[in-house]
């Protein structure tokens, strides 16, 4: 890793990875740190025998008015592909190719990232940045500094910090409404004359997809993803994985109708900082005097399609 740079932007999800697409021209001299071991962050997706599923969001839903020329490119680069079948109007489905974290590869391309690299503090030096390492050695120095982080991690980096109060008011604010969600794999031994995306009613399921169906995805299995309703989460989440995986199951063959010796499935994941309340204020935070910004889909309706308009919202502040 170079000791200084240009930008360096702290989490390489969905936010994080456009702002690298939109700014590396500009900035070729720019780092994305991310402290897990890929890009993606909740389209990150997990091995399963020969093949990966998605372990967060099943899908992209996203506004083509706001974002017609990159959905075409992104389609022409091979990394994205519709989903009409999950459509949520307004918003149309795409989903990645050969997973959701490709979008995100995509995105970063050729910049320079760095995994498994967990920045726990930040200390401004007058013209630049200094960051920190949780054993208090310096990672990089950069003059400009870009976070794309869940609220309570962004509040967290920002202690100490000269930014706004408000800066740090709106991150807290957020971090109170942050939720957590079960979500578990589940491979079933045949087909099932399902829908590929089936949101119950009433359940503490709240969305089950069948992750071997969507558009350019190998369907050597017939393996559903589903996702836990967010009370029942919260009521659920200290408790131990077997019982969650245990009443996830039965509700699962309860709504599609089948035999319980006929699914396999793997290990539930919880995902901490799944769910997100919009707090009121702007969708993107540039200070330009500290060169300092915030994108996120925290800052918008925490939703997908916020994280890109947040991200790219900021590029345009901090290009002007």
């Amino acid at each position: 890793m170079s000791d200084s740079y240009d930008f360096a932007i702290i989490g390489a999800g969905l936010a994080g990875s456009f702002c690298a697409s939109l700014l590396r021209t500009d900035y070729p001299k720019l780092c994305v740190l991310e402290k897990s071991r890929g890009s993606g962050g909740r389209l990150s997706s997990r091995r399963y025998q020969s093949l990966s599923y998605d372990l967060g969001s099943p899908c992209l839903h996203l506004d083509p008015e706001q974002f017609g020329d990159q959905l075409m490119q992104w389609q022409n680069a091979g990394v994205l592909k519709r989903w009409p079948e999950a459509d949520h109007d307004p918003f149309l489905a795409y989903v990645g190719r050969p997973r959701m974290s490709s979008l995100t590869r995509h995105l970063i391309g050729d910049a320079e990232m760095h995994t498994l690299t967990r920045v726990e503090r930040l200390e401004y030096l007058g013209d630049s940045w200094q960051l920190k390492d949780a054993d208090e050695q310096t990672i990089c120095y950069t003059r400009g500094l870009i976070i794309c982080a869940p609220a309570r991690q962004t509040g967290a980096l920002l202690a100490g910090t000269p930014c706004s109060v408000d800066w740090l008011t709106r991150s807290h604010n957020s971090s109170q409404t942050s939720r957590a969600q079960w979500c578990m794999a589940i491979e079933v031994n045949r087909e099932l004359p399902a829908p590929g995306y089936i949101a119950p009613d009433h359940s503490i399921i709240t969305r089950i997809v069948n992750d071997s169906h969507k558009p350019g995805r190998a369907n050597n299995f017939h393996l559903w993803m589903i996702q836990a309703d967010t009370e029942w989460s919260i009521q659920y989440a200290d408790s131990h994985h077997a019982q969650v995986q245990q009443e996830l199951e039965q509700e699962f063959c309860r709504i599609m109708q089948i035999d319980p010796q006929d699914i396999t499935s793997q290990t539930p994941h919880r995902w901490n900082l799944a769910k997100h309340e919009r707090t009121a204020g702007e969708i993107a935070l540039w200070d330009s005097e500290l060169k300092l910004g915030i994108a996120a889909d925290w800052l918008g309706e925490a939703n997908i399609n916020s994280a890109l308009l947040s991200a790219r919202t900021l590029c345009e502040l901090i290009r002007s």
